[in-house]
């Protein structure tokens, strides 16, 4: 169910319900990829009897992993109701709803018991194999001979593989069956699960228990286990990380204490007694117990007298246990650990609290160390495993959504931590390099980048051409060539645009790039042709490139094997010779730009990834024969294309100048964040535009390392921290759409200014407005306003005109005018338009524009209620585009299902004046037409814009034929007068900093404005886009001020555009089924409120 919330000022906000797979911050799935897999939630079935199998003789073992100084259990989880707990029966004896301590040690006793049946500890003889991995029971040698048990789970293949030591939480002394559990695949740990579907070796240890263990031989037979790790065959003794939870991220953060950088990482999950001071002797009235919860700190604290009291007697004084516990103290010595440190912890553990960790990690961070912490808002101890049993879960009853999402965030973190030091540069190892381009001279590669190249390139040869792409072959200079072709289905039959992705150095076929990019996917959906070319050891750039130099083992000429590309499919009229687009990172970046070079006149548009220009260019690269927009995206701690540049390589000031020079862009650019979708990633994206004869976009990838840029990234291949706040494909396809003119390089009109001469019948070299008929750009162009247009003029308008203002991105969905692209990924209610057709509105606006609408009725007799749609962004859409909305988009057709008319409107794009009130009353006089149709109920019109949209339908909220508005995310930026211009880059600064841009003057303009509003409004919002800045804090409360009924509702993780179904761009994920009901439902509920259908007394 929805819970309320309120922004800063707001009575009434609603926060939308989402299922687990919604509240998942990460919003990842499970995908198998190559070298990679994103975690997903594993839940237990009762009746699977797998899971059952497992579960049964674990209860116990569990349990004790789980609950050292475990509090009462009939404490209720924050904010939950107490329900009984089945499990508790197990432990539970007297039925007190506690497990007091003689309770304890029952289980205690029968845990022994399990250790001295037959076999329990002692290893098998053979290795198992669990699904794809091979299991093998072992033994070490501690420090004084002992042995200690072990349980490896490796991966298939020659190796070496990186090696995650796992060490478990309680008691030790486990038997083998429990550390098949730390191990291997199991359907108890999803974490360790999701740790098994990496490319890395998995070694679970354990440690002894009793007298002499704390605080003494459990840290040397730690210790022992993380050396005897980097002895296995096969295993890369350079990458060993360390993961604990609980006792065992005390014993794991002690290794790193004592062990310097023997290994390269630790991880741990709410890591017991890092200060035994505090937890065996400390003060309750001082931090950090006094922070703690009075019960869990009572539970610490008579944990911590037991722990005292064992301790004092076996050392014989309480002054040697207090000794000892300062010397062993993880927060005292915190800057001795020197490797990278990760803490998943949660405000709701109540065994060890966040506070009680927090001292350790403020201390690490002070030394200058390298710590990453997540922490948890709703999970009890032990999340980080993602059990369903334990002693942490008893009495809590199943996990909340909010619990399955937090674990499945700290899943998803650590995957990605150890992901990343895996693939760490610092750290001596062999094997080919990663997809790109030699290293700078201080980097070396890494083992685990080298084996996700080898799996790749294994995976490429071995694997058939996927049935979604045809292979073709051109031979060019006497060498076969060859590439993977993908047409979309709405493309079959005609020219369409083409987007050519071009591989890294590392890899030998294009379709490596499809198995680890989404372009693909993102074509289908929007509708571009997506070729793959493979290249020949590589991309030839001769001597025009250091590297290719080095690795060139052919004379193929790759800029011949583009044009026969281009040749061939334009004669087959697959692709459109006007929208021919080439994206290429790391040596395909270079490619890219030597191409853009080689063959402007072809080229519409071009994205360059992790790829600085050569230092050859600039002197013996050709000179592009015309502007072409670039889109460049550069990390600054890429390894390969260092930031700085190099002898042999420009920095990425320089790459990005080269381009800038050959566009001949304005000196000044516009900046502008992106938003942080993943904070955990530890990158920003910061972006620059400068206009000219073409564009020149340039996103700093803060951050970033070598690798292509994806929110669901498939590509291990690169180096170092990759960012997941944008995606690549995406990006690049909102680029092209908004800043590359269709007719860029048409023969007949290339330019503005050719059409200009077309148009210019008499020759004088001015156009009036009889000579440009109804073309919008007249009076835009026309600066001056002397009813003339000359060509300086046109060209001037020309190059403005490139910044992607209204052909941007609008509510959700991309437009080009007549060539309109809608993603909406939710399929629609199909109504047959022999029931219902879509029929025309011929309605007049205020200054005698003609206006045209769309719409459609339910059958039925009488008045029914009526909404009318008003798009974003601010540009008309074509006729084509309003039906297919009618028939097509998933909120109308419900809608429409649900017994309202539905009405398409569209708007005159704004021009040089967002401000102008042209569009407003195109959209008025739509509105007024409505209610003379037949079958409508003139007294029950509703509004509902989107965006751009929206902020009309706010500005018509005082016409009597409106009862009610709603506004999915409203550009209020329009609607308050912020924004003067089109432009993408002011839009978006206002947007993330409207206090800035809200002056005096703009606040008393829309008070007065919103004086006039009449209708309540709803407003749809997600949390993720900058609007939200602003229409929650700012223009919410000052429509409660002026006395409008408004309601705030706000849809967690969803991008612009969800309100009208749209799909995932650069703010969130696209709409699913489940937001699309919840927007039905809740515009339906507030329409029946505000529109009943019985009218009221006034209205009699």
């Amino acid at each position: 169910m929805a819970t309320s919330t309120s922004p800063p000022g707001s009575s009434t906000v609603r926060r939308a319900s989402a299922s687990d797979e919604h509240c998942s911050p990460s919003g990842l799935g499970a995908r198998r990829t190559a070298g990679f897999v994103c975690p997903r939630s594993r839940k237990m079935r009762a009746d699977d009897a797998t899971t059952r199998r497992w579960i049964v003789p674990l209860a116990v073992t569990w349990f004790l992993a789980c609950s050292s100084g475990i509090p009462p259990l009939a404490q209720d989880a924050p904010g939950r109701a107490a329900e009984p707990d089945p499990r508790l029966d197990r432990f539970d004896t007297n039925g007190d709803g506690t497990i007091d301590e003689a309770e304890r040690a029952a289980v205690r006793s029968l845990l022994r018991r399990r250790r001295q049946r037959p076999g329990a500890m002692t290893p098998s003889a053979t290795t198992e194999t669990v699904g794809t991995r091979e299991v093998t029971e072992l033994e070490y040698p501690s420090s004084d001979g002992r042995n200690i048990p072990a349980v490896l789970s490796m991966p298939r293949g020659d190796g070496p593989f990186p090696v995650v030591v796992t060490i478990h939480g309680g008691q030790g002394d486990r038997d083998f069956q429990f550390l098949r559990t730390m191990a291997a695949p199991n359907p108890v740990s999803p974490t360790v699960t999701a740790l098994n579907e990496q490319p890395w070796a998995v070694l679970a240890i354990s440690f002894r228990s009793g007298e002499g263990a704390l605080f003494g031989m459990e840290n040397d037979d730690v210790a022992a286990g993380i050396r005897f790790a980097k002895t296995l065959p096969r295993i890369d003794a350079a990458r060993v990380a360390v993961v604990g939870g609980s006792h065992g991220g005390h014993l794991a953060l002690r290794a790193a204490e004592t062990m310097g950088d023997d290994f390269l990482c630790v991880a741990v999950g709410s890591p017991w007694l890092t200060d035994p001071l505090a937890s065996m002797a400390g003060d309750a009235t001082k931090p950090p117990l006094a922070l703690v919860p009075e019960k869990a700190r009572a539970a610490i604290m008579d944990n911590g007298r037991r722990l005292m009291a064992g301790l004092t007697r076996r050392l014989g004084s309480e002054e040697r246990a207090l000794a000892v516990m300062g010397e062993q103290s993880i927060e005292a010595n915190a800057e001795k650990i020197v490797v990278p440190a990760l803490f998943l912890t949660s405000v709701a553990d109540e065994q060890v609290p966040h506070v009680m960790v927090l001292p350790t990690i403020e201390r690490m961070q002070a030394a200058g160390r390298e710590v990453e912490v997540y922490t948890a808002e709703h999970s009890p101890h032990g999340f980080y495993w993602g059990r369903s049993m334990g002693g942490s879960r008893i009495g809590r009853g199943d996990k909340t959504p909010e619990e399955t999402a937090e674990e499945e965030r700290a899943r998803d973190i650590l995957i990605r931590f150890l992901a990343r030091q895996f693939a760490r540069n610092d750290v001596g190892s062999d094997g080919p390099q990663g997809d790109g381009d030699a290293p700078s001279p201080k980097h070396t590669p890494t083992p685990g980048q080298s084996a996700a190249i080898r799996q790749l390139r294994a995976r490429v040869a071995e694997m058939p051409v996927p049935e979604n792409l045809a292979r073709r072959t051109l031979t060019v200079g006497g060498i076969e060539r060859e590439f993977f072709i993908h047409v979309p289905t709405r493309c079959t039959g005609r020219p369409s645009p083409v987007v050519f992705v071009l591989h890294g150095g590392a890899s030998k076929s294009g379709l490596a790039m499809h198995l680890k990019s989404d372009f693909t996917t993102l074509g289908e959906a929007v509708g571009y042709v997506t070729v793959y070319p493979s290249g020949v050891n590589g991309w030839n750039i001769g001597s025009h490139d250091i590297y290719s130099v080095k690795r060139r083992t052919s004379d193929a000429d790759d800029v011949a094997f583009f044009r026969a590309m281009f040749d061939t499919l334009v004669a087959e009229k697959v692709a459109d010779p006007q929208r021919l687009y080439v994206v290429g990172g790391s040596n395909g970046g270079v490619m890219t730009q030597f191409l853009v070079c080689s063959l402007a006149d072809r080229i519409a548009g071009a994205g360059v990834l992790v790829a600085t220009l050569p230092r050859a260019a600039e002197k013996d690269w050709p000179r592009p024969s015309r502007a072409v927009p670039m889109l460049v995206m550069l990390g600054t701690d890429d390894p390969m294309k260092p930031w700085d540049g190099n002898r042999d390589q420009m920095s990425a000031a320089e790459t990005v100048s080269f381009w800038r020079t050959r566009n001949a862009t304005d000196t000044q650019g516009t900046a502008w964040d992106l938003a942080d979708r993943d904070p955990a990633d530890g990158c920003r994206v910061r972006a620059e535009r400068w206009a000219g004869e073409a564009p020149v976009v340039f996103y700093t990838l803060e951050g970033h390392g070598h690798g292509w840029p994806m929110q669901r990234s498939r590509d291990t291949t690169g180096t170092g921290p990759k960012t997941r706040d944008i995606s690549a494909p995406e990006e690049l396809w909102h680029f092209f759409q908004a800043s590359c003119p269709a007719d860029a390089l048409s023969a007949e009109s290339p330019t503005l200014v050719d059409r200009f001469t077309r148009l210019d019948a008499n020759g004088d070299g001015v156009l009036d407005a009889t000579e440009a008929g109804t073309l919008g750009f007249f009076r835009p162009a026309d600066t001056d306003g002397d009813g003339l247009v000359t060509r300086d003029e046109a060209q001037a308008f020309a190059r403005r005109s490139a910044l992607p203002g209204a052909a941007g991105r609008t509510a959700g969905m991309e437009g080009d005018g007549d060539t309109a692209v809608f993603h909406w990924p939710v399929p629609p209610v199909t109504i047959p338009e022999a029931e219902c057709p879509v029929r025309a509105i011929e309605a007049e606006a205020a200054d005698g524009r003609p206006v045209r609408a769309w719409w459609r009725r339910p059958q039925g007799d009488g008045a029914l209620p009526a909404i009318v749609f008003i798009h974003g962004g601010l540009t008309e859409f074509p006729e084509a585009a309003l039906r297919r909305h009618l028939t097509a988009n998933p909120v109308i057709t419900r809608l429409l299902d649900a017994g309202y008319a539905v009405v398409m409107a569209t708007f005159r794009t704004y021009e040089d004046d967002v401000q102008s009130r042209g569009p407003i009353d195109d959209v008025r006089a739509v509105v007024r037409a409505t209610a003379r149709l037949p079958g409508v109920d003139p007294r029950r019109i509703a509004l509902y814009g989107g965006s751009g949209g929206g902020s009309i339908a706010l500005e018509l909220g005082g016409d009597a034929e409106v009862r009610a508005i709603v506004a999915g995310e409203p550009a209020t930026v329009l609607y308050t007068g912020m924004l003067t211009t089109g432009d993408y880059g002011p839009r978006l600064e206002m947007m993330a900093s409207p206090e800035r841009f809200f002056t005096p003057e703009l606040r008393e303009r829309t008070q007065a404005k919103l004086a006039t509003l009449r209708a309540p409004v709803l407003i749809l919002h997600g949390d993720q886009h900058d609007l939200r800045k602003l229409n929650g804090p700012i223009i919410v409360p000052l429509m409660q001020e002026a006395g409008v009924r408004v309601e705030y509702r706000e849809y967690p993780g969803y991008g612009h555009g969800f309100y009208f179904g749209g799909g995932a761009d650069r703010w969130g994920k696209g709409a699913d089924e489940r937001v699309v009901a919840d927007v039905v439902r809740d515009v339906r509920g507030f329409l029946n409120r505000e529109m009943p259908a019985t009218p009221t007394e006034e209205e009699r």
